[in-house]
């Protein structure tokens, strides 16, 4: 009897032992869990947002005077097949030719698939159209097209968007633009098929990260409630254009990843607002521009911006610890030389 009452008293012993381990893991666990969800507390909200958004696609259409593009601009998103509904804004900054007409006549024969937006004037900055629309962009997914741009494959919103599907990570995704300059053809295609911010900072004199904007199909992830833009902060009121909502999406550690198939044409006129511009108003609008870009930054890049600076130098280059600032500042490059 008295060995039985030792084994009972070490069963005991050891169910009393055990449930105290596991109280102690259950706890570390919730603490862990706490810790996490208060240090990616704003990625955790910005997630559940983006979960709550109309599961649609937002095409954002802009035009000044494309009376003889912008029916074919118009037919193939109409064309495209895709497993979500698409929307259409058209956002025409005062075409003093047909144009209008032709957008009315769309929208008319379209009427829950195509919504039109006129200026009375020509803003020579159509972005104040959106920004003023009071239109809410509560869609999953968006993207821009210019009324002189096209699509060529009817399948290209929706293999983009099986890719955003199917990755947290992923932020944007693009293709091979087709650019038709007169009778040049050339492609616009990225040295690289996925990337990130750090990336852009790093490896920027080595390959081309580019995307044309015709080519991009980006997650709503930066939907504001209060102006119920798409934009990213700051993207319209502080600066605009391709290079500068390109660099702010991929803000918060976001991966762009490039469907290796031609799927977009960009018509080069050279009648357009950056096209227009002379070399040297360009060259200072870019000085400009890449201050803007480092000022909204956060930190870390603002850090490896000037750690590559240092590179440079090639004070650091030697001793090659710049991969460890890599791991320090939890921004490494999806691709490494």
């Amino acid at each position: 009897m008295k060995l039985n009452k030792k084994k009972e008293y070490k069963n005991i012993q050891y169910f009393f032992n055990n449930r105290s381990i596991n109280n102690k893991s259950k706890l570390i666990q919730k603490i862990k869990l706490a810790m996490y969800n208060l240090i990616n507390f704003k990625e955790i909200r910005v997630q559940r947002l983006f979960e709550d958004l109309k599961d649609e696609i937002s095409v954002l259409l802009i035009s000044f005077n494309h009376e003889k593009t912008i029916k074919k601009a118009l037919e193939s998103i109409l064309a495209q097949k895709t497993s979500i509904p698409v929307k259409i804004y058209c956002f025409d900054d005062g075409s003093t030719d047909e144009t209008q007409e032709i957008l009315k006549e769309y929208q008319s024969y379209h009427k829950e698939k195509v919504k039109v937006i006129f200026s009375k004037i020509n803003t020579k900055v159509p972005q104040d159209l959106i920004l003023k629309s009071e239109i809410n962009f509560n869609t999953k997914y968006w993207c821009l097209l210019d009324g002189d741009d096209y699509w060529i494959d009817a399948y290209n919103l929706q293999k983009k968007v099986e890719v955003l599907t199917n990755s947290e990570k992923i932020i944007g995704c693009s293709s091979i633009t087709k650019m038709i300059n007169k009778d040049n053809v050339t492609l616009i295609k990225p040295d690289k098929l996925l990337f990130n911010k750090s990336d852009l900072i790093a490896h920027k004199d080595i390959w081309s990260f580019y995307c044309h904007t015709s080519s991009i199909l980006w997650k709503n992830y930066y939907y504001n409630k209060k102006t119920k833009l798409p934009y990213p902060p700051h993207y319209g009121y502080d600066g605009c254009g391709d290079t500068f909502l390109f660099n702010l999406m991929l803000n918060n550690d976001h991966q762009i990843y490039i469907i290796p198939e031609v799927l977009s044409v960009y018509n080069y006129t050279g009648e357009g607002l950056w096209s227009k511009l002379s070399k040297e108003i360009q060259d200072k609008i870019n000085k400009k521009l890449k201050k803007k870009i480092f000022y909204y930054s956060p930190l870390k890049y603002k850090i490896l911006y000037l750690l590559i600076f240092i590179l440079k130098l090639r004070i650091l280059k030697k001793i090659k610890i710049y991969k460890l600032f890599f791991k320090i500042l939890r921004t490494q490059p999806v691709n490494i030389l």
